[in-house]
């Protein structure tokens, strides 16, 4: 899969962390210039779009959600930080079983910068829709959170896992 960005949207040094392969939150990429443009090729092997049909309950989300922002947070410190990049659902990938998760650097325009991160993440839960009345009632909980508090990413993290023994408790793992 191929994109073209113009030059600058993609930062010289995140060419060079992506290029390298060491920031391991991201699907691999190769980069070549054309004229005045980037074209990136996204090399997705191994892994699929994320598929809510396939997750049955609230545990399997909440895994799911836990390992994106473990993703987000290993990104950071690469250095590329969560304002630099789209999250959406299309964007995230995961491998078969779904123990990895990885997403697709989809560079944001100034103008549709989220830089806080508890706003980012709210946006992106609201945006999955689930058939599972108790799936929706386990992200709602997740959203209400941040709404009322700025949770950074170790926090929402613990939350998560919070929930997730919960969900446990409550017969869903």
């Amino acid at each position: 899969m191929e994109n073209f960005y113009e030059n600058n949207e993609i930062k010289d040094f995140e060419v060079k962390i992506f290029a390298t392969g060491d920031c391991h939150s991201f699907i691999p990429m190769s980069f070549v210039k054309i004229q005045e443009k980037m074209c990136v090729t996204y090399y997705t092997e191994g892994y699929r779009q994320l598929n809510l049909e396939q997750l049955k309950n609230p545990c399997e989300i909440l895994n799911i959600v836990e390992k994106l922002v473990l993703a987000m947070k290993a990104a950071q410190n690469h250095f590329i930080i969560q304002s630099r990049y789209s999250l959406k659902q299309e964007y995230i990938y995961v491998d078969q079983n779904m123990s990895n998760i990885k997403i697709q650097f989809i560079p944001i325009r100034e103008k549709q910068n989220t830089s806080i991160f508890s706003e980012k993440i709210i946006i992106f839960l609201k945006e999955l829709s689930f058939e599972d009345v108790s799936c929706c009632d386990y992200i709602n909980m997740v959203i209400e959170k941040l709404n009322n508090v700025n949770l950074s990413m170790e926090s929402l993290i613990n939350y998560l896992g919070e929930l997730k023994r919960e969900a446990y408790l409550c017969g869903w793992g």
